[in-house]
Order: C-alpha cells, then sequence, then structure tokens
C-alpha cells in the first residue's frame, strides 16, 4: 500500500457514531483537518465526492494515519464497491502541510435527475 492515510468527509469523521467510524477512530491517529480539491454529491443519509482540478472546488475533511491494515477492508465494504472507490489524492491540511492520502470517491458522477 503506497500509504497509509486516510482523508474522511462523511459518516466516518469525528462525532459520528456508527460503528465503522469508531472502527477507525479505533485504528488510526487523528492528523488534523483540511481539504482537497473535490465536489459534493449530497445523497439522502451520506455525501459522495467527485475529484476536480478546480482551486475553488474544495470539500473539508480529517486527515487519519491508519495503523492496523486489517482496517481497509472493513472500511472498503462498508463505503461499498457498487458506489465507491478508493483513489489517492493530496490533502492540504490546516497546518500548511500537504501530504499524499486515500479517499473515497464516487465511481461515476451523477447527474441531476431531469425534470
Amino acid at each position: 500500500m503506497r500509504t497509509a492515510r486516510l482523508f474522511v468527509y462523511g459518516t466516518l469523521r469525528r462525532g459520528y457514531e456508527n460503528k465503522f467510524a469508531r472502527l477507525l477512530q479505533k485504528h488510526s491517529r487523528f492528523l488534523g483537518p483540511g481539504q482537497v480539491r473535490a465536489r459534493i454529491h449530497q445523497f439522502a443519509r451520506y455525501p459522495g465526492a467527485v475529484l476536480s482540478e478546480r482551486t475553488e472546488e474544495t470539500i473539508r475533511g480529517e486527515l487519519y494515519q491508519v495503523g492496523d491494515a486489517r482496517v481497509w477492508g472493513e472500511l472498503d465494504r462498508y463505503e461499498g464497491s457498487e458506489m465507491f472507490r478508493r483513489v489517492i489524492t493530496t490533502v492540504q491540511l490546516d497546518s500548511g502541510h500537504s501530504l499524499d492520502a486515500w479517499i473515497y470517491v464516487l465511481i461515476r458522477e451523477l447527474k441531476p435527475p431531469v425534470t
């Protein structure tokens, strides 16, 4: 694995009480808040990110150093391979540092419904 860092922007962040957020908290070290170049698609209960090259399109989230390799399989199953895939992107931390990290992104950008 190229990096053991994960950027989260949805239900895996601190403060969420689902079992997978707790799993991440237990087996990782919080590195700080930051942002990535992406835009959000909001679903009924959760967000999905699409990476962007546009500097004005950023999403906020949290960066973690995952300490247990077994966590990746659990998180991949939670996110679901039908909707999301894990890719590496650059995270700009609020501290000013930039680090590469995994992020879960939508497999394809969803189109708004035609009315």
